[in-house]
C-alpha cells in the first residue's frame, strides 16, 4: 500500500498546459471559441480542492474538485458507507472472482467504491443500491483471462445460474435486471442500446439506470494514469459518462483515490484520518472567513 506524503509540489496551474490544454479539447468537439474553453479550464483550476492537499499528492495540474475525503464524508452523511464496506467484503472474501495478472478483485473493488458514490449522488434508494452492488460483485465471475472478452459478460450471468444463492431474496424481475446488467456491461454502447430498445418501453429507464451506473464506475476505474497533457484523451474521454451532472466531480475522485481507496477501504484508521483532515480544514478556513471579515470591518 503507498506511504502517506507531504505534498511539495505548489499549487498553480503552468500556463502552457491550458494552452495545449485547450487545443486538444477544441480538436476534439470541433470547438473554436477558445477563448471560453480557456476561461472554462482556468476556472476549473481556480476551484482546486485545498482539502487533502498537504497529505495525498497529487500532479499541480490536475483539476480536483472532488477529494476523496469528500466523498467519504458525504458517504458517511448519508449513512452509505457502512453498506459500502459490507459490499467490499463480500468482494474480497468471494472465490469466484478472477484474479488474473492484471485484473482482479482490487478492480472490483475499486469499481464497487466508485459505484457507491455514483449511487449517492443519484440518491439511490437503498433496495436499488442492494441491486447495484451484486451487479457489481457478479459483473466480472465471467472472466477467464486478462485479456478484452466481450463475451465475459454473458459468460458470468450464465455462470450465476450454478449459485443461486448469489442471487437470493430479489425478486425475478430484479434478477433480469441483474442478469441484464452484467451481461451488457462487456459490450459497446451501441449493442446496449440495441438490446435496451428488446426490451417493453416501460422497463427500458429502470434497466438502463443500472447499466448506465456500472459502466459509468468502469470508465471510471479506468482512470490509472497521470490526466496531464501528454494523457489528455484519456481525460477527456470521461466526458462521455452518463453521469453527465457530475462528470468533473466523479472523474477528479476517481483519479485522486486510485491510490488510496484499496488503503481506505482495507483499514477504517485511514477514514478517521481523512475525516479528522476535512473537519480541521473546515474549522481553519472558519477561522480564516472571521479574520478576513475583521479586517473588512477595520
Amino acid at each position: 500500500m503507498p506511504q502517506l506524503m507531504e505534498e511539495n509540489s505548489k499549487s498553480g496551474t503552468n500556463q502552457n498546459t491550458l494552452i495545449m490544454l485547450s487545443k486538444e479539447i477544441r480538436k476534439k468537439y470541433h470547438t473554436t471559441d477558445t477563448q471560453k474553453l480557456s476561461t472554462f479550464i482556468q476556472r476549473l483550476f481556480r476551484m482546486e480542492a485545498k482539502i487533502l492537499k498537504g497529505k495525498y499528492p497529487k500532479p499541480s495540474e490536475f483539476v480536483s474538485i472532488y477529494s476523496l475525503g469528500q466523498a467519504i464524508m458525504d458517504l458517511k452523511e448519508s449513512k452509505q458507507f457502512d453498506e459500502l464496506l459490507i459490499a467490499d467484503e463480500k468482494i474480497k472474501e468471494d472465490n469466484l472472482q478472477f484474479n488474473g495478472e492484471f485484473s482482479n478483485n482490487n478492480d472490483v473493488r475499486r469499481v464497487n467504491f466508485l459505484t457507491a458514490i455514483i449511487m449517492q449522488m443519484r440518491g439511490m434508494q437503498q433496495r436499488d443500491r442492494q441491486i447495484m452492488y451484486t451487479i457489481v460483485q457478479n459483473h466480472n465471475i465471467g472472466k477467464e483471462t486478462d485479456e478484452k472478452d466481450n463475451l465475459h459478460g454473458l459468460k458470468g450471468a450464465l455462470r450465476l445460474d450454478s449459485y443461486p444463492e448469489r442471487l437470493s431474496g430479489f425478486s425475478e424481475e430484479e434478477k433480469d435486471i441483474i442478469k441484464f446488467a452484467i451481461i451488457q456491461h462487456s459490450e459497446s454502447d451501441a449493442r446496449n442500446q440495441l438490446e435496451l430498445e428488446r426490451l417493453p418501453l416501460e422497463l427500458r429507464p429502470r434497466y438502463k439506470v443500472f447499466l448506465d451506473v456500472l459502466k459509468d464506475a468502469i470508465r471510471l476505474d479506468n482512470i490509472k494514469i497521470d490526466p496531464r497533457v501528454h494523457d489528455v484523451q484519456t481525460r477527456i474521454d470521461i466526458l462521455a459518462l452518463q453521469t453527465k451532472e457530475n462528470k468533473t466531480k466523479l472523474e477528479s475522485v476517481a483519479y485522486e483515490s486510485y491510490s488510496k481507496i484499496i488503503e481506505v477501504l482495507d483499514l477504517e484508521e485511514e477514514v478517521q484520518s481523512i475525516m479528522q483532515y476535512l473537519r480541521l480544514i473546515k474549522e481553519k478556513s472558519k477561522t480564516s472567513s472571521i479574520e478576513d471579515e475583521d479586517l473588512d470591518r477595520d
